[in-house]
């Protein structure tokens, strides 16, 4: 082949007949003695003149190898040995047919999730496939925080959604016990922050614990009318449960005790700020329960949290033995539901979403999701558990209340609401002195 030499009409002629007729650069070249990288120039030049017409579904419009590749040819009056220009030709075209890489981390993720769902399935299979009498009985936890009662923002719709879902898993699964762990945040408190006066729908505390019991009440029967194992509730504190300063948990938890002692196989202990749970039926699965502190813009935990849980995790093990050593770490705080992230290989962390719409924008803060958390273990499943169930209410409830411009009102409503019927099943038992001397409750001034 020549180069550098000038293209006559009758070569471009040709040149036009068989690249519309199809041919490769390399077959064109072979014809008209030219280098590929000539011929791809003189191309480029009959296109933009409009003296070009290839074919739609021909190879020309296979993608041509870049000039690059066509300059790294030899060209025929060099002293290259002809099989040498062959096998730089057949390179050039190799590469310059390569496509661009694939990223493959999308594919590699989808594999990772796909061998993570065939672990689950292989923990559930046994119970699904398993006689009735095998696959029902045992313990089933509940673990839920964040629900700000008496908050303007609180999730009404979201909360009830999600306590009609825990009440299908448990007719489901027809527990032999049933443990609840919640109580952190389970009322909005009164000054946690400036200005939150403003965003009550009742900043009595005592208004707001009384708001609390009935919430409470309502769950238990919720699951009373499913069930009828017996029920421990294990409360803590969060880091809303203060009144200026002053501790409220333990107002809530007298209040809890003496509003449901008529119901049977119940009872509520208190744990404070911390709580190591038992999530096995049979032998030991210990879960290190804390409500949470500080802030975090990209995940459910703040660093601090974790880093001050890590310290709590090493001191206590000390005084164990393997086998009850900490499994999961159960937090809330965050108001961002999240299931099993592993950050220690073997400790497992399961965050709860609160029933709280975030107004407070100008803080950086947006909506985080919504759920609570739920443990089943099995009779002959020592020591170990099914995948925890995320329980979350559906879409529509929770964009739609969101964007409730109402919600503060509801809330006033539904608070109004509890506090009648907690006066109204105290004094049924009889718990006001003299009734008939005081008045009837909201019926003007006694």
């Amino acid at each position: 082949m020549t180069t550098n030499r000038a293209w006559t009409p009758e070569e471009i002629e040709q040149l036009i007949v068989l690249r519309e007729g199809g041919a490769t650069l390399e077959g064109i070249g072979l014809v008209l003695g030219r280098t590929m990288m000539s011929i791809a120039k003189r191309l480029q030049r009959l296109r933009k003149q409009g003296r070009l017409n290839e074919p739609a579904t021909s190879k020309a419009d296979q993608p041509e190898p870049p000039i690059a590749a066509a300059e790294a040819i030899p060209p025929a009056s060099s002293a290259v040995p002809a099989t040498a220009r062959r096998v730089a030709q057949q390179e050039a075209i190799r590469q310059a047919a390569i496509h661009t890489p694939i990223d493959t981390q999308p594919l590699d993720r989808i594999r990772s999730l796909e061998a993570e769902n065939a672990k689950l399935r292989e923990q559930l299979a046994w119970a699904q496939r398993a006689e009735a009498t095998e696959r029902t009985g045992g313990l089933f936890t509940l673990r839920a925080s964040d629900h700000h009662y008496g908050d303007g923002n609180h999730l009404l719709s979201c909360g009830r959604a999600m306590q009609a879902k825990v009440a299908v898993l448990v007719e489901q699964y027809k527990p032999e016990q049933i443990q609840i762990i919640a109580g952190d945040d389970w009322i909005a408190g009164r000054g946690i922050y400036k200005e939150q006066d403003l965003d009550m729908v009742t900043s009595d505390v005592h208004g707001q614990l009384m708001v609390g019991a009935v919430k409470a009440r309502e769950l238990l029967l919720a699951l009373r009318k499913v069930s009828d194992a017996a029920i421990t509730w294990r409360i803590m504190r969060g880091n809303h449960d203060y009144a200026n300063s002053v501790s409220t948990v333990e107002s809530l938890f007298y209040m809890m005790q003496s509003l449901n002692e008529d119901i049977a196989a119940f009872k509520v202990v208190m744990h404070w700020d911390s709580i190591t749970a038992n999530l096995a039926f049979e032998g030991t699965y210990n879960v290190l329960v804390r409500h949470g502190f500080g802030y975090a813009k990209h995940a459910p935990s703040s660093p601090s949290f974790i880093e001050a849980v890590k310290d709590e995790i090493i001191a206590k093990q000390r005084r164990m033995q393997p086998h009850e050593h900490y499994r999961r770490v159960l937090a809330g705080h965050s108001h961002w539901f999240n299931i099993g992230t592993e950050r220690q290989v073997g400790l497992y962390w399961d965050t709860t979403g609160g029933l709280q719409r975030n107004t407070r924008i100008r803080l950086g803060a947006n909506q985080r999701p919504v759920g609570w958390i739920c443990y089943v273990s099995l009779p002959g499943q020592e020591s170990e558990i099914l995948a925890p169930i995320g329980v979350q209410p559906d879409d529509e409830t929770y964009w739609r209340e969101i964007a409730d411009p109402h919600l503060n009102l509801a809330n006033q409503e539904d608070a109004a609401a509890s506090i009648r019927q907690y006066h109204a099943i105290m004094k049924d038992r009889g718990a006001f002195g003299d009734p008939e001397n005081y008045g009837v409750i909201n019926q003007g001034r006694w």
